[in-house]
């Protein structure tokens, strides 16, 4: 007699809309019969061993719910955090800003930005911070006011 395995799983495919995790319910078989049935448990000779076999699938499911749960909270985790840690005002985005030290870590936090708030964060500079010195000098500099960008 062949001895008869069922696996059971859940398993991330990879990413989905706005980074969320895409899951697949799989199960893999072994060995499957001749017509390629997978079997889901040993042939049942009365109720009672139906009720257990399926009492079982039923229990091994509400684990991988369970671990599929864990996947979509652990995503929406990191979404909060992220969205936590982006700067939302003209002022954090300077701070932000000065902090990256170079033209280029400058360029790589202003730039992507969406135009308005680029807008903003320029005029902010502008009117607020002193730029005959430091970075606020070196944003003056390279800042191309048509295009609203840091060249």
């Amino acid at each position: 007699m062949e001895s008869e395995l069922l696996i059971l799983d859940v398993i991330q495919e990879g990413k989905g809309g706005q980074g969320a995790p895409c899951v697949r319910l799989v199960t893999r078989s072994y060995p499957s019969d001749a017509r390629g049935f997978v079997l889901l448990a040993r042939e049942c000779q009365g109720i009672e061993q139906l009720e257990r076999a399926i009492s079982q699938l039923k229990g091994r499911l509400d684990i991988l719910l369970g671990e599929g749960r864990a996947l979509f909270r652990k995503h929406q985790t990191e979404m909060e955090v992220t969205l936590q840690s982006i700067p939302k005002t003209p002022q954090e985005i300077w701070r932000k800003m000065e902090l990256a030290g170079s033209l280029d870590g400058m360029r790589d936090h202003f730039n992507p930005l969406p135009l308005e708030t680029r807008k903003e964060v320029a005029d902010y500079i502008f009117t607020n911070v002193n730029i005959f010195k430091g970075a606020a000098s070196l944003f003056s500099q390279h800042f191309n006011e048509e295009a609203c960008l840091v060249e």
